[in-house]
């Protein structure tokens, strides 16, 4: 617990510090080139249901589920749309059919500053890239939001397969903060 808290702390403070809050990707689709060979799995009946935190999102705030292809992560075209449930920032998709088993998950609206509690003046937006093959939980937060555009690169243009350049992007952000050690996948951190 005390590791996580930690790494709470370096993410709040280097989403601050390089005012990520501000920004958004409007490119999301111009990502081409190829992975190394992937494997596509099919989802049927899926339900993913997870918690967006920067501090948590408030309710009302949008989520997006969009489906990704296996072979350079560019979006499909097929995009489902959701609302935090409740100021704990929860979301829920359910009955889900995929082609593929890779999405990207994106909150976009206002937190809850986990320091003041006072609800944030401006809305932000956090990505999530997910296999969701094996899994029926995924969580949007600040480790999720920095390693989402190194994977896209490391997949487009390095030609990393996915799990690999996930596995290096979470690593890489981790020790941009001095924090070195094996941790569960940063969608599965909640500061709950």
């Amino acid at each position: 617990m005390k590791k996580f808290f930690e790494i709470a702390c370096y993410t709040a403070l280097a989403f601050t510090a390089f005012g990520l809050g501000a920004c958004s990707s409007d490119d999301k689709d111009k990502h081409t080139g190829g992975a190394t060979e992937e494997t596509q799995i099919a989802i049927e009946d899926k339900t993913i249901a997870g918690v967006s935190e920067k501090g948590p999102f408030v309710k009302g705030s949008a989520v997006r589920l969009y489906e990704l292809n296996v072979d350079n992560l560019g979006q499909t075209g097929r995009a489902f749309t959701g609302k935090i449930a409740s100021d704990r920032g929860d979301f829920r998709f359910t009955h889900l059919n995929l082609e593929s088993q890779y999405v990207l998950l994106e909150a976009n609206g206002f937190y809850r500053n986990e320091v003041s509690g006072k609800n944030s003046v401006a809305s932000i937006s956090l990505n999530a890239l997910v296999d969701v093959s094996d899994r029926e939980t995924a969580n949007i937060n600040l480790l999720t939001h920095l390693e989402y555009e190194r994977v896209m690169y490391l997949v487009t243009e390095k030609k990393k397969s996915i799990a690999e350049a996930k596995e290096q992007a979470e690593k890489e952000v981790l020790a941009t903060f001095g924090i070195e050690g094996d941790f569960a996948e940063s969608e599965d951190l909640n500061i709950f």
